[in-house]
């Protein structure tokens, strides 16, 4: 067991914040479930889940909004594969869903704290893993400017120059880059699994080194949070 997890602090709270948690656990734990001791059955529950309860917050949040929606918001509905419901207080059907499922099945967050409670308490489970399936609580009270983010070089498939990172908890991290020009630190993209690679396509001829930095982040979207200190500066070579 990784020191420090805890299951019921695992799971937010929030309705979109649960969504999108659900959405990474059950993407993730078809890699991990054979190593964790996680049945199939169990998986493909989880899956379910997802599926159900992304309808259900997806519904009522597209259903407010159609209320209030204006001709231009039911063009956007229509162009993202999304058919509003003419029905007043119930879902908008969703293409892509075909049936959509009569309600979130009961004792969900139960079950997935069942589930949580195998892959924590497995022999196998690893920070990577941990991270990987979001079961470090990301908790806006850690002092964050505690916990060093460093970046360290490492070589990946081919020989390819990537740099590894630790979340210790947080969602991932903003990227930085300086190409010793005018423009100094520049953003390049947020940055969720480690290891990083640099996917730029540079000019052919290109021979040079790039400095990378980064900070963690946690949240998504409008919630969206950097927190900590800017990591460390590292030198990676670039080439096009």
């Amino acid at each position: 067991m990784v020191e420090g997890l805890i299951k019921s602090n695992i799971i937010p709270t929030n309705e979109e914040a649960r969504l999108l948690w659900l959405e990474n656990f059950e993407n993730k734990l078809p890699l991990y479930c054979t190593i964790l001791g996680v049945s199939n059955g169990d998986r493909d529950l989880v899956i379910e889940y997802f599926k159900a309860y992304s309808y259900a917050v997806k519904g009522t949040i597209y259903n407010e909004k159609y209320k209030k929606s204006s001709v231009a918001f039911k063009a956007l509905m229509l162009k993202e594969g999304k058919i509003p419901n003419p029905h007043p207080g119930q879902f908008p059907q969703y293409v892509s869903l075909l049936t959509p499922p009569p309600e979130v099945p009961n004792g969900m967050i139960k079950f997935l704290e069942g589930v949580i409670e195998i892959c924590i308490t497995s022999p196998a489970i690893t920070d990577e893993i941990a991270e990987a399936l979001w079961l470090v609580p990301a908790n806006p009270a850690i002092n964050w400017d505690l916990i060093p983010l460093v970046l360290y070089n490492q070589i990946g498939t081919a020989g390819v120059q990537q740099i590894g990172f630790k979340l210790k908890g947080a969602n991932g991290i903003a990227m930085y880059v300086d190409r010793s020009d005018k423009l100094g630190w520049v953003f390049m993209y947020y940055v969720s699994t480690s290891p990083f690679t640099d996917t730029t396509t540079y000019p052919p001829g290109t021979n040079t080194n790039y400095k990378y930095r980064g900070i963690r982040y946690i949240g998504s979207g409008r919630n969206l949070v950097l927190v900590g200190q800017y990591s460390n500066e590292i030198i990676m070579p670039v080439s096009g």
